[in-house]
């Protein structure tokens, strides 16, 4: 298990929800909730890193306030055979540096609908 609370976005976050095969963390405001998960099938394992971040914001057509949700995760896809976790690490560590190459400057593409 993961210690509690972790750190993420320079905010902690607490445990609220914990089962077998995953766990929320969530800051005490409610504004950040990272979501930690495993799922086996088949031949696969499928582990999840999500956070989500709340805020409300003015809708530009309407002018009313509206909650609103966005969410960044990261799937690590694994066999049951044939990768180590230093390999898995390794590719982690690939598409981190990726993103954040040049001061994000490929995220910022992405985010402007590059590809």
């Amino acid at each position: 298990m993961l210690a509690d609370p972790q750190t993420i976005a320079s905010t902690a976050v607490a445990c609220i929800s914990k089962n077998d095969n995953r766990s929320i963390y969530q800051s005490a405001d409610g504004i950040l909730k990272l979501t930690i998960s495993h799922s086996v099938s088949g031949k696969r394992t499928r582990h999840l890193i999500r956070l989500d971040q709340y805020l409300v914001a003015e809708d530009p057509l309407s002018a009313v306030n509206v909650s609103q949700q966005a969410a960044v995760y990261m799937v690590i896809d694994e066999p049951d055979f044939g990768f180590t976790d230093e390999q898995l690490k390794g590719m982690v560590n690939a598409v981190q540096a990726f993103v954040a190459a040049d001061t994000f400057a490929v995220t910022y593409d992405i985010l402007e609908l590059q590809h």
